[in-house]
């Protein structure tokens, strides 16, 4: 079984390469979607139905909030991230501080759904 933590270890490696601008893109989207299956897996361990669509996003970001507001914003922000690392080509002023903050923010939140009752 695949282990969705490891994209947070990527991202973390991907965040420390300096002037890469693709590792830097890369790391964002993998922080957020390290969070993003976290929030899935404790959703599946509590019997929440979520889509296998693109609505999954939203419905885990949704559940999540109602639990816990910090970590919805949070996910919101990573979703928001991610969604300019993947498709945004204006160049990321700061894109290697935007990757680390997004690790960072990614392994708090991680450490948050993981306390979740």
């Amino acid at each position: 079984m695949f282990e969705w933590f490891d994209f947070l270890d990527l991202a973390e490696t991907l965040a420390e390469t300096p002037n890469n601008e693709a590792a830097a893109r890369t790391a964002i989207s993998r922080a957020y979607y390290a969070t993003f299956h976290a929030g899935r897996t404790y959703l599946s361990r509590t019997d929440t139905p979520i889509d296998r669509s693109r609505n999954a996003h939203l419905q885990v970001l949704m559940q999540l909030q109602q639990r816990n507001d910090e970590i919805g914003q949070v996910l919101a922000l990573l979703h928001s991230w991610r969604k300019q690392a993947d498709y945004e080509n204006p160049t990321i002023p700061d894109a290697r501080e935007l990757a680390r903050s997004a690790v960072a923010f990614a392994r708090d939140t991680i450490a948050a759904i993981e306390a979740l009752p």
